[in-house]
């Protein structure tokens, strides 16, 4: 059988020829004796008989290579070699019906069975292009039809568009009468538009009324697309076609639901104002101090003047997928005009995040760095760590005509973020950092941390110094045993820089000061942050510090902030003293309030006078809203005098930066 296969493959491929069945001629009638030839041929192949089958055939186009029968000899052939799998035989035996000078009515059938012999020899590209071409050119009946469209199909998932596929298995779902096969292309161009569609083709589907269960998913699919762009009225249009052409099924439910929401979106109360904030876990009193600040702007409390503003509050819980979910109730359940909060870093990009793609105002409290950068929704009211290290590195240069520094910092988030912005902004104003070393948050031991900084560690840095002070040390301690250490501190300290910034707690503050003095470097200059304005520093550390210079918006003990009306009120309602938390809640409400009396209804006409904003009346006094929609607050340049946190005297420094 093999002999017989390499001959007639050999044998066919040198008579294909190229031509169109336009351009072929009428083929002569076969003879009596070449018709009973082929109808032997064709009892022997339906009776498994193959092998004589092909040796019949093969004689009957040697003889007769031109009649009515030739072609259907051919095309007999591919088919005993396609049962066998013999692909490549198969194909060129189609290929002569294709080429061949006579015009058959076997052309179509066998483009299409030559089509799939170049699927199976792994020549796709041809095959698509084949079967592309009967299906344009062809005039098919039914099964050659379903035939040539599954494979066309099957192709299109490698060489087609998403938008092909998609006509392609929809196009074969409406031709197949078996209900199986018919449910399976259905779902697979169903999957088609659900999935791997863009834009502009879901256009093409949903404009397409002959699509049925189709143009529903793709009008579904476009009302997400825009929903999701906040551009709803469109979201809404697409999404309302969704549930006329689908109201029972899956995809009208889900489009009801989203309708739903996106009125919910629209509707507001103007007196209504959230607030998201952690008031539960190891951060809740930071929360419940933001919300006190809130109640008492917006006059919560206040039953004689019957205040029309109200205040909902969700517990972000410390997790930004809780804090997420909040922006979402408190706009389609409390239809609030505008969010305070969120005060954590790690919540506050969700909640900005969120209350942007839903075009809410959000006031975020949060340090979080580039969080306006989200949108043009979002603004933030916080000292944050930038205007911290400008107004200090400035202060430290301009008021204390300091040039060098170094810096000791927790390796954490707050610490590298502050270490890394003080180290640029020193280089910025033409000073140097001459020296830096990071510990870990958990830290209790600096000895080691402050040795580096002053070149007492690596002693073989300094192998000189260190043999000539062993050799003193030895010479005056004479009667000592062998097995009695030198001291670690035989070098004395090298101090190159004139202050040290520290951006972290008076807790480790009060470890880190009496090691420096332990250190024999007590009375260098510490440099830190707003975390120092605290009565804990004068308790920790205050007996070490040596003109300590830091930075806040604000000091208590400040005659402005004790005799403020903010103050008095606080403290009457609470019972406590506020801080810099309470104060930025309270003047972010303030604002929000001043704005919604003045007749503000919608969110976008409070974000556009938010923008506008340039100056407005705080607490203690007044505040800038600037270009990146940060709320900026007079700075304070601080320091220790007496026992006390004090105002830095003679201040050159502005006000603000």
């Amino acid at each position: 059988m093999k002999k017989i296969m390499y001959f007639i493959a050999f044998f066919l491929i040198v008579g294909c020829t190229t031509s169109s069945q336009q351009r072929k001629s009428q083929p002569k009638e076969a003879s009596p004796s070449v018709v009973k030839d082929f109808q032997r041929a064709q009892k022997l192949y339906q009776s498994g008989k193959d092998k004589d089958a092909v040796s019949s055939l093969i004689q009957l186009v040697k003889s007769s290579p031109s009649s009515d029968i030739t072609d259907d000899a051919y095309f007999l052939l591919g088919d005993i070699y396609y049962r066998h799998k013999k692909y490549r035989d198969a194909y060129t035996a189609y290929s002569n019906v294709i080429n061949g000078s006579n015009y058959s009515s076997l052309y179509d059938s066998a483009k299409i069975k030559a089509a799939y012999c170049l699927a199976f020899l792994k020549k796709d590209e041809k095959s698509y292009s084949l079967i592309n071409d009967v299906l344009k050119t062809g005039n098919l009946n039914k099964n050659d039809r379903v035939s040539a469209q599954r494979l066309q199909a099957e192709l299109t998932r490698k060489f087609g568009t998403p938008l092909e596929q998609v006509f392609a298995y929809y196009d074969l779902s409406q031709l197949i009468d078996n209900p199986t096969l018919k449910k399976k292309y259905e779902l697979k161009s169903m999957a088609a538009v659900e999935s791997q569609l863009d834009e502009k083709d879901l256009h093409v589907i949903a404009g397409k009324k002959s699509l049925g269960s189709l143009r529903v998913i793709a009008q579904f699919r476009l009302g997400l697309f825009y929903f999701e762009q906040g551009e709803h009225s469109q979201a809404e249009d697409f999404l309302s076609s969704a549930v006329h052409g689908d109201p029972e099924g899956a995809y009208g439910e889900r489009a009801a639901e989203l309708i739903s929401q996106i009125r919910a979106r629209k509707r507001v109360d103007r007196y209504t104002i959230g607030a998201i904030l952690p008031l539960s876990g190891k951060n809740e009193a930071y929360g419940y101090k933001a919300l006190k600040g809130l109640q008492l702007a917006l006059d919560i409390y206040n039953k004689k003047n019957s205040t029309r503003f109200k205040l909902a509050v969700i517990d972000s819980e410390g997790k930004p997928s809780v804090a997420r979910r909040a922006v979402e109730r408190l706009v389609v359940e409390d239809h609030v005009i505008a969010i305070v909060g969120s005060l954590l870093s790690r919540t506050a990009t969700a909640v900005a995040a969120k209350a942007q793609e839903l075009r809410v105002p959000n006031i975020a409290l949060s340090q979080k760095h580039g969080i306006t950068d989200i949108g043009d929704f979002i603004f933030r009211n916080a000292l944050t760590s930038r205007m911290q290290v400008e107004f200090l590195v400035k202060a430290a240069i301009q008021e204390r005509g300091f040039k060098r520094f170094a810096i000791l910092y927790p390796n954490d988030r707050y610490g590298v973020e502050f270490a890394n912005l003080f180290w640029d902004e020193v280089l910025s104003q033409g000073a140097e950092v001459v020296g830096a070393q990071a510990y870990e948050p958990s830290e209790t031991d600096f000895r080691n941390h402050v040795r580096r900084l002053i070149g007492t560690f690596y002693t073989e840095d300094r192998i000189t110094e260190y043999k000539k002070a062993l050799v003193e040390w030895k010479t005056k301690h004479p009667h000592l045993s062998a097995r009695k250490q030198p001291p670690k501190d035989l070098l004395k300290p090298v101090v190159s820089f004139d202050a040290l910034f520290i951006p972290d707690s008076v807790k480790a503050l009060g470890q880190i000061a009496p090691m420096m003095a332990f250190n024999d470097v007590e009375g260098t200059p510490l440099l830190g942050t707003n975390l120092w304005n605290t009565p804990g520093l004068i308790k920790r550390a205050g007996k070490y510090l040596k003109n300590p210079l830091f930075v806040d918006s604000f000091l208590t003990s400040n005659s402005q902030f004790r005799n403020s009306n903010f103050k008095k009120k606080f403290t009457q309602l609470f019972g406590d003293s506020p801080h810099i938390i309470e104060l930025q809640a309270y003047d972010s409400g303030l604002l929000l309030r001043k704005l919604l009396a003045s007749g503000v209804s919608s969110r976008d006409e409070l974000r556009n006078k938010l923008i506008a904003t340039k100056t407005f009346q705080g607490a203690l006094g007044e505040l800038e809203m600037n270009e990146t929609r940060e709320i900026v607050r007079p700075l304070t340049a601080l320091t220790v005098s007496e026992g006390q946190i004090k105002k830095l005297e003679s201040q050159k420094t502005a006000k603000s930066l």
